[in-house]
């Protein structure tokens, strides 16, 4: 129970799953866990993080899960997520994050499942993310039966 400590050198360039998924961790997302340019699937669900997700993410080349739902994680959801190429699953719901999907993930032709419910969000899903169903989206998740989020494409809605 607490903060999340940072990871130790030895650990950051070899490690290919970290999942920490209701640790009761609490706190920031340490800076640190950019350096894991190694990592594929990293899993801090269920805990009580908060802040907003940090820039220092964007570092990890190989990530092809990544999920930070059910945290209290604020902010918007930020564009740069849209640079992890090799992203196949993004869980953020259950968080606290605010303002619009951004229109850039349609260029994440990889993504399979994309959870956004439970959040603070608005808008409209731009039409370019629902075309990732040509692809290889299979799941679509978003606040849209109290009309915070206007969906026209989405496999469910919270």
């Amino acid at each position: 129970r607490g903060n999340l400590p940072g990871i130790p050198d030895e650990v950051v360039t070899s490690l290919k799953r970290l999942t920490l998924a209701n640790a009761q961790l609490t706190g920031i997302i340490p800076p640190s866990f950019g350096r894991f340019t190694s990592i594929e699937r990293l899993n801090l669900s269920g805990n009580m993080l908060s802040g907003a997700i940090p820039i220092n993410l964007a570092a990890l080349p190989y990530i092809v899960k990544l999920d930070l739902s059910n945290n209290q994680l604020t902010n918007t959801i930020p564009v740069w997520l849209t640079y992890l190429t090799s992203l196949n699953v993004l869980n953020l719901s259950g968080n606290q994050l605010t303002g619009t999907i951004p229109p850039q993930f349609q260029f994440v032709q990889g993504l399979q499942s994309f959870q956004l419910s439970l959040n603070n969000l608005n808008g409209v899903v731009p039409q370019g993310i629902c075309s990732l169903f040509s692809y290889n989206l299979k799941t679509l998740v978003v606040d849209c039966l109290q009309p915070k989020v206007t969906c026209s494409c989405c496999t469910a809605c919270t």
